[in-house]
């Protein structure tokens, strides 16, 4: 699934499940192409459809109901959304990295899409705070980092930043230093300078690595929120030729998507473009309405 090859992915990852119905990384695959393809309706159905047996797979089982609320998240059904991030995603409030990431990339997406989230940022700093120094690999600092900045804790974010880079002076010779310098520190500056609403900031600091940020880690459904990022902090900051360009591409990579449709119209609107943002606004409509 991650190369590309969305058929043979399914199809074994498919019969993995139905060799072995517990085997949830391999219906975790099945969820990614679903994810990558556009197919939102039938994600939330392949995991319903398997729920009770995957409730079983520790703490993984979090990981499911998360892509489960993507699926919600690209169909705008922001209610079912919160629902699983209390009922499911978040209903464990631990430290593991895992459930942080899953927290706080759902929050941040539900953040740019301007939906309320309450007080449930204050909990992930809470956590967050007393591991600004835990530089396991680029890909978590950069989702510890998200509370602390939404939060506007600017002490531990100054602290976070301070630490990684001396983490990187204090590990050259290690495989990970290279990475952090190159996109992880950037990365983590950008969604700092999110958090204190400097959009310019997070446009100027991704655009450099943005083809880079698959080598701080994680999945591609996971990185896009980096990628989203992108794009929301050039609508907000008034970049609408950038935005423009950024969202062909996306809409390119992703017509399915009604967000990409609908922000490209933002970006149509700020070059004065109302034909053409009309028109991308039916089509998220129509793609929503499907």
């Amino acid at each position: 699934e991650e190369a590309g090859e969305y058929a043979e992915a399914e199809r074994l990852g498919r019969r993995a499940v139905e060799m072995a119905p517990e085997d949830a990384w391999a219906g975790h695959a099945v969820a990614h192409v679903m994810e990558m393809q556009g197919r939102h309706r039938e994600g939330i159905a392949w995991i319903e459809a398997h729920e009770r047996t995957w409730e079983r797979a520790n703490n993984f089982a979090g990981h499911l109901w998360w892509h489960r609320a993507l699926y919600h998240l690209a169909l705008e059904e922001h209610e079912a959304v919160l629902a699983l991030y209390d009922g499911r995603v978040r209903a464990e409030q631990t430290d593991d990295y895992l459930d942080i990431t899953n927290a706080t990339s759902l929050l941040l997406r539900l953040d740019m899409r301007g939906v309320d989230v309450g007080d449930r940022w204050a909990e992930l700093a809470e956590k967050t705070r007393p591991r600004v120094h835990n530089h396991i690999f680029p890909f978590i600092d950069a989702h510890f980092m998200m509370p602390l900045a939404i939060t506007g804790d600017r002490a531990a974010c100054d602290n976070f930043m301070v630490s990684m880079r001396a983490w990187t002076d204090a590990h050259r010779e290690a495989s990970m230093s290279p990475i952090m310098d190159e996109a992880g520190l950037p990365l983590c500056e950008a969604v700092y300078a999110y958090g204190t609403g400097d959009y310019a900031a997070v446009v100027d600091l991704l655009m450099p690595i943005r083809y880079r940020i698959q080598r701080v880690g994680g999945s591609h459904a996971q990185r896009d929120v980096f990628q989203q990022m992108l794009i929301e902090s050039a609508l907000r900051a008034g970049r609408a030729p950038i935005a423009r360009a950024l969202l062909t591409e996306r809409r390119s990579a992703k017509p399915f998507s009604p967000a990409a449709w609908k922000n490209y119209a933002r970006a149509l609107d700020g070059l004065g473009d109302a034909a053409g943002a009309a028109d991308a606004r039916r089509r998220a409509a129509a793609l929503l309405a499907a």
